[in-house]
């Protein structure tokens, strides 16, 4: 099954918050006009910046009802991760395997 990392860094890529580790099975879930989700690379390193941030949050709070019960903490984890990030110079970043 395929993961990502998922972690709050600073604007020289240095960790502020633990990883927290995201299964596909959650972003399989994302309606097929997603963009931010979509965006995701899985193999890759995605960042989003405060102003992305924004509109990944609005797709992320989309998949509330269609994640399973099993990956619930996960997903509040990494929604509460990325409200950290809706300020300056503080990136949400996913990284691929």
């Amino acid at each position: 099954m395929q993961w990502w990392d998922v972690r709050i860094v600073d604007e020289h890529d240095k960790p502020m918050s633990d990883d927290i580790s995201v299964p596909a099975s959650i972003l399989s879930k994302m309606k097929p006009e997603s963009i931010m989700l979509r965006g995701i690379d899985p193999y890759l390193n995605t960042t989003f910046n405060n102003a992305q941030v924004e509109f990944f949050i609005k797709e992320w709070e989309e998949l509330a009802p269609r994640v399973e019960p099993d990956d619930k903490v996960i997903w509040q984890a990494v929604l509460d991760y990325a409200k950290r990030c809706l300020e300056p110079h503080v990136y949400l970043k996913f990284i691929g395997d």
